[in-house]
């Protein structure tokens, strides 16, 4: 059987990944590629890198802003019990 490399960011590289991102007027992120040759934009809904665009789901620029900038709170609306008034 052979080992299983993992390719999953650390915490330290995702830091370091964010750290070179540069939030741009529209609120996506410019984050430079891993030798520095170009930079793929991160939505809330994508990257424009291949591994993004091949596979789909986070790649690591994607991770890298979550990192360093999480999610928005809910609107008030979401808060307290979802099931209050189903009883």
């Amino acid at each position: 059987m052979s080992a299983r490399i993992s390719t999953q960011p650390t915490d330290e590289q995702l830091a370091a990944i964010a750290s070179t991102a540069v939030r741009q007027a529209d609120g996506s992120w410019l984050v430079p590629s891993s030798d520095g040759s170009k930079a793929y934009r991160v939505t809330g809904t994508g990257c424009s890198c291949p591994d993004f665009e091949h596979r789909g789901g986070f790649c690591k620029h994607r991770l890298a802003i979550g990192f360093v900038c999480p999610p928005a709170p809910l609107p008030k609306k979401f808060e307290g019990d979802p099931f209050q008034g189903f009883a």
